[in-house]
């Protein structure tokens, strides 16, 4: 009884903790000073219709499999470890279980934080690549070991450590623990590089966590229904197996280098970092060191690279900066700033006029003219925040 207490006021003080510990998210501030995110007040019912738009995402939708087989090792390896081992030797696999745990979680980390890889496409093909050999190589080792010990339900054999098949099953438990973790961090990672929003972010952890909770409860239905050890590790193999087809091919496909500057991804709520990570590879271009360049509507260049006849940039401006708060605050609608199209055209030109005197130093700038210019969603300022910042890249190509 005093177990069952102490772990009721242990998940009791969770509240008592985000009530007065956890700093407010809109006070979080970088190192540079840039906040976030924008937190703007939404109520329930805009909460509820933002919920179900998250089910007509098409990548949610593929990572749905992954996402329900992320924590069914777990059901499995329990079952299998009370039919078959005494209660030492149950104790010692489910100590074993959960220190594997931890050791996967810090090698998953330093897979998918590994800077010397420096495209997070890679990044994540690499380590789904990893996560599929550990967990492929589980699942038929379990499959091996399942054939070689057939059980008889009304008579479980009830290994002991000292017994012979304690020791590939003792491996497989280590694979095992470590697979509980590795999938579904890796499943989690996947779906975070969707997007910056930390409100977006929110819900697509509740999502993640629900679906998975619904694997979980699959699984033990599999037990539950009667069904034979191996046609319960036939099923779960299957559906972990097709989660990481689906892992490899989102990952490969809708990872992107950053979110940051991806215009398909770009969401007017989210700050970008003053120091923005500005490491898209070109076989045709190289590095050139950053520009002291500043105008009121494109204010920091960070990064440029140039080949022969190509160039293209990254900069930051900031809304509120002095120099540019007065023409961004110009245009109200309802009472709220809007950034009109004209200082759109003024950066366009911008940069425009100083991609060509990199890539044709020896000419004058000619004419230019900015036509077909889309705006697919108003900037509205936010008085509120000390920083607003916007990120432009541009690309030239004279060939």
């Amino acid at each position: 009884m005093s177990v069952y207490i102490v772990f009721v006021l242990l998940m009791a003080s969770a509240f008592f903790v985000a009530a007065f510990s956890i700093v407010p998210p809109a006070q979080v501030r970088r190192r540079d000073g840039t906040p976030l995110a924008h937190y703007p007040h939404e109520g329930l019912w805009e909460e509820l219709k933002r919920q179900r738009l998250l089910l007509k995402d098409w990548r949610l939708l593929a990572m749905f499999i992954p996402m329900f087989a992320s924590e069914v090792p777990i059901i499995v390896l329990s079952s299998l470890n009370s039919l078959y081992f005494n209660i030492r030797t149950r104790s010692l696999n489910s100590l074993m279980f959960n220190v594997m745990q931890i050791v996967g979680a810090i090698w998953i980390g330093l897979m998918l934080d590994n800077w010397k890889i420096a495209s997070r496409r890679t990044r994540g093909v690499v380590t789904v690549t990893a996560v599929a050999v550990v967990v492929i190589a589980g699942w038929i080792g379990l499959t091996v070991w399942l054939y070689r010990n057939p059980m008889d339900l009304l008579d479980p054999p009830l290994f002991d450590w000292t017994d012979g098949p304690f020791g590939g099953f003792f491996v497989l438990n280590l694979i095992f623990g470590m697979n509980m973790v590795i999938y579904q961090v890796t499943v989690q990672w996947i779906i975070s590089s969707f997007t910056n929003d930390p409100e977006h972010l929110a819900r697509l952890a509740g999502l993640v966590k629900g679906v998975l909770a619904g694997g979980v409860a699959a699984a033990f239905g599999t037990e539950a229904a009667g069904l034979t050890q191996l046609h319960v590790v036939a099923y779960n193999f299957t559906i972990q197996a097709v989660g990481l087809v689906l892992m490899a091919v989102m990952a490969w496909t809708c990872v992107t280098t950053t979110s940051c500057t991806t215009s398909r991804t770009t969401e007017e709520s989210v700050s970008p970092p003053a120091e923005a990570q500005a490491n898209v590879s070109n076989n045709s271009t190289k590095p050139a060191p950053l520009s002291s360049f500043f105008t009121s509507s494109v204010q920091q260049i960070i990064s440029e690279e140039y080949g022969e006849s190509i160039g293209q940039i990254k900069a930051i401006s900031d809304l509120n900066h002095p120099d540019l708060r007065g023409a961004a605050d110009g245009h109200k609608l309802n009472g709220r700033s809007i950034v009109t199209g004209g200082i759109w055209a003024d950066v366009s030109l911008t940069v425009g006029k100083y991609l060509y005197k990199r890539i044709v130093p020896d000419s004058d700038v000619p004419h230019m003219n900015v036509h077909n210019m889309e705006v697919f969603g108003s900037q509205v300022l936010h008085p509120e925040a000390s920083a607003q910042l916007i990120q432009i890249e541009a690309v030239m190509d004279m060939s």
